[in-house]
């Protein structure tokens, strides 16, 4: 199980490092706190946070497909706020990282909708 956790964690700060740059919130070269951020869109359409393919729940595709959205050039899910999992109007590796503990147990759950 931690091995798993290390390997997305890494895949996570790889694709940080060498991935591709979204459009950040602050203008200029992204910098660790704002790598990959993007602005996240408000809107109504928000069932459940962190649930990228639509499948009403929160597993391993959902993570993956976070970091290919944040850091490859990866497809957006259905609604940006289910990519925007602790709620504060950004898509950033805090993100990713809070779908990375909570699908393995070990944090809370993301943001209400």
């Amino acid at each position: 199980m931690k091995s798993i956790i290390t390997l997305l964690l890494s895949l996570v700060l790889c694709a940080g490092v060498f991935g591709q740059d979204h459009d950040v919130i602050a203008a200029g070269p992204a910098s660790d706190a704002t790598l990959g951020a993007i602005a996240a869109d408000a809107s109504a359409c928000c069932t459940l946070r962190g649930d990228f393919n639509g499948d009403m729940f929160i597993s391993l595709p959902d993570i993956m497909l976070a970091i290919a959205y944040a850091f490859q050039g990866g497809s957006p899910p259905p609604c940006i706020d289910h990519a925007d999992t602790n709620a504060d109007g950004k898509v950033n590796v805090q993100d990713i990282l809070i779908l990375i503990r909570y699908g393995f147990g070990m944090g809370p759950a993301p943001s209400p909708c």
